[in-house]
């Protein structure tokens, strides 16, 4: 079994990456939460998928370096952390 979790700040996002779940009929399988990334505990996370732009990604940096399993996977779309 596989869970995804989703973090965005903007609300309409979230509002229509929900509806996209639900039209997909994966409800079960994908939580999105309107909060900061930040805030999140990433210490039982096995992928992370990012794409934030380069400031993002340099703040960033150090929380993956903190909170993420060695065996984990990063995947950045679109710009690189380090």
């Amino acid at each position: 079994d596989c869970l995804g979790v989703g973090y965005e700040i903007d609300a309409d996002a979230v509002a229509a990456a929900r509806r996209n779940v639900e039209s997909a009929g994966l409800e079960s399988r994908i939580r999105l939460k309107e909060a900061d990334l930040f805030s999140a505990d990433l210490r039982d996370v096995d992928v992370v998928v990012v794409y934030l732009f380069r400031a993002g990604c340099a703040r960033l940096q150090s929380k993956l370096d903190a909170e993420l399993r060695p065996d984990a996977l990063l995947v950045c779309v679109g710009f690189k952390l380090a």
